[in-house]
């Protein structure tokens, strides 16, 4: 009889571990369940803030439209809208994709929910159907067989033990089920959810579509104005070369202020960037070689259009829209912002007094106070800001000043 109760009292605490053990997994699921629902809340959150900018941007346009505005600032405004709608999509993308992975982690904890349901009711099944076939392990048997008094309590004991793990399993199999139940709803709210976000960014495709289709209406539009707009011609260049003496000096001063972990990070970076021949370090091409023609050179020139003599600080690179644009060398990130004048421009500091500027984007991949490898993309050829039509106007200052780019890359 001790034996038998040994068994049963074992049988109990063995079904006891088993409840626990699915418990503890449920909880691992609910974590990592967790984790993603935070993820997919942070990025609704910068979606309420890129929304924000939105209607920063809607409320200057309406105001706006009481006022004749000239071709650059229609461009300027459309760029921003392109922008914002790009950070639009790249969110609601980013949303999917976590969408994607909490709709699988549903979907393998219902399934594991479904089989330890299944498991749970074959073992319930087996202890009633071994209960109504041997007599011996009855209740009533149990108790009718008793051989004496103190054998009774015995029995009584041993009956408690079976109750209670037949009430521990019946409640296990009951959360159990109320757990499939709750996660097939959230399966259902979870594919909603990923159904509305695949509608959302159908429709941010279409509206990045016409943005470009308009700003390219605006680029054929500013080509064929640009006589009538020498006036603001010469207000730009005038607007570029203060942003350029910004950029300078935002330059200098990062020089004077690199510590000596940067400069041995920089170091580090350009380590294979010697060539021979003075030590002149040595600049990778902007643009895949091959992709790009100059239409425009670096140094003093008569404006092809308006005849008057000006300073061409850089280079102009006509390549197709969305050409990757390569950082030079390595480096840190000291701009990565928007101007009516060179849209989407990066300038990088990339320590022995050199930095270079890349303007035009189509859009930046790179923020200010990054640091970045030579090679490494930080944009894509486009024509926003200033331009009438897809170009990178690319620049390589040293100690403060520009320097003809041409001496120091091969296209």
């Amino acid at each position: 009889m001790k034996k038998r109760s040994f068994w049963i009292s074992l049988i109990a605490i063995i079904l006891a571990l088993l409840m626990i053990g699915s418990l503890v997994l449920v909880a691992v699921n609910a974590a990592n369940s967790s984790t993603i629902k935070k993820k997919i809340n942070n990025l609704k959150s910068e979606a309420t803030e890129i929304a924000n900018r939105k209607s920063e941007l809607q409320s200057q346009i309406a105001a706006n439209k009481a006022k004749t505005l000239s071709t650059i600032e229609k461009k300027s405004q459309i760029d921003q809208q392109i922008e914002i709608t790009r950070l639009e999509i790249r969110n609601v993308n980013a949303q999917i994709q976590e969408c994607n992975l909490l709709l699988a982690e549903k979907q393998a904890e219902l399934d594991e929910g479904l089989a330890k349901q299944t498991e749970l009711n074959v073992k319930y099944r087996a202890r009633i159907r071994a209960m109504e076939e041997d007599g011996a392990v009855s209740y009533w048997s149990i108790l009718f067989n008793a051989k004496s008094f103190s054998d009774l309590l015995d029995r009584i004991d041993m009956i408690s033990e079976i109750a209670t793990s037949d009430q521990l399993m019946l409640k296990q199999i009951s959360e159990n089920n109320k757990q499939i139940v709750a996660t097939r709803a959230e399966i259902e709210e979870d594919r909603a959810e990923l159904e509305k976000k695949g509608e959302e960014l159908n429709e941010l495709n279409a509206t990045l579509a016409e943005q470009k289709d308009e700003a390219d209406s605006l680029i054929v539009q500013l080509a064929a104005d640009l006589k009538e707009l020498k006036g603001n011609y010469q207000e730009l260049d005038a607007q570029e070369d203060a942003i350029r003496q910004q950029i300078l000096e935002q330059e200098k001063r990062y020089q004077e202020a690199l510590s000596e972990e940067q400069k041995q990070r920089l170091a580090a970076a350009n380590a294979n960037n010697a060539a021979g021949g003075g030590g002149k370090t040595s600049f990778i091409s902007p643009v895949p070689v091959g992709s790009a023609v100059v239409t425009d050179a670096y140094g003093y020139r008569v404006h092809p259009i308006y005849g008057y003599y000006s300073m061409h600080s850089g280079v102009d690179l006509a390549a197709p829209t969305g050409t990757p644009v390569y950082a030079i060398a390595g480096g840190n990130v000291n701009v990565s912002s928007y101007s009516n004048v060179n849209g989407n421009y990066v300038s990088i500091s990339h320590g022995n007094g050199y930095g270079s500027l890349y303007a035009h984007l189509d859009y930046a991949t790179v923020s200010a106070g990054d640091f970045v490898s030579q090679g490494q993309i930080i944009g894509y050829v486009g024509s926003t800001g200033w331009a009438t039509g897809p170009h990178l106007h690319f620049e390589i200052h040293l100690n403060g000043a520009t320097v003809n780019p041409m001496s120091y890359i091969s296209i």
